[in-house]
């Protein structure tokens, strides 16, 4: 219950960052990421932010990774201790179907190029029915932390789960080679 007042905390300042941007604030396809947040107590910093373009002219989304302290290669965000968090806001509408085909093509890489589990299909297919529409400006966070994935839309927890494989997996199917582009990799390991 505490996590989950904390998460919609973090959640909340990250999308009223959006709406107030401070100096101290960094702004990615004209979504804005406040430079730190607090979850369970633990200050975590702006990582690296990218976005995700299609078609090479659509920006369909924004995403931040927050980690304790910045990294730029997938060993180290992945060895950064817990929590981390990905917050993903949305430059361009999606409905379900587009946003569970965005999912759909970014754990089918991963899997291919690595060994995913029954187990932690089974924690994805969660993931992908917990996915609803998107508009412009809307947010989804998610707090990885020792093995329990926190899901948040706008500030409302959606979905919990723990499952340390699908949490590793997932951060480095956004990070690393899998990536859905280049530039959301690079940007989301600030080296860009």
């Amino acid at each position: 219950m505490m996590l989950k007042k904390i998460i919609s905390a973090a959640t909340l300042a990250v999308s009223l960052a959006g709406v107030s941007a401070t100096a101290d604030a960094r702004t990615v396809g004209g979504a804005t990421f406040p430079d730190s947040m607090t979850v369970d107590g633990k200050t975590l910093v702006l990582s690296g932010a990218g976005k995700r373009v299609m078609f090479a002219i659509v920006d369909v989304y924004a995403s931040a990774l927050y980690l304790s302290q910045p990294a730029t290669t997938v060993d180290a965000v992945l060895a950064e201790p817990d929590p981390k968090v990905l917050v993903t806001k949305y430059l361009h509408d999606a409905s379900v179907a587009q946003t569970q085909q965005e999912y759909n093509l970014i754990y089918n890489r991963y899997c291919g190029a690595n060994t995913c589990t029954p187990a932690g299909r089974a924690s994805f297919e969660k993931v992908l029915a917990a996915v609803t529409a998107s508009k412009v400006g809307q947010t989804t966070t998610y707090v990885l932390d020792n093995g329990t994935v926190t899901m948040s839309k706008d500030g409302q927890q959606v979905l919990t789960f723990h499952d340390p494989e699908y949490e590793h997996g997932m951060l480095a199917s956004i990070v690393g080679p899998s990536s859905p582009t280049p530039g959301l990799r690079a940007g989301l390991l600030g080296q860009q």
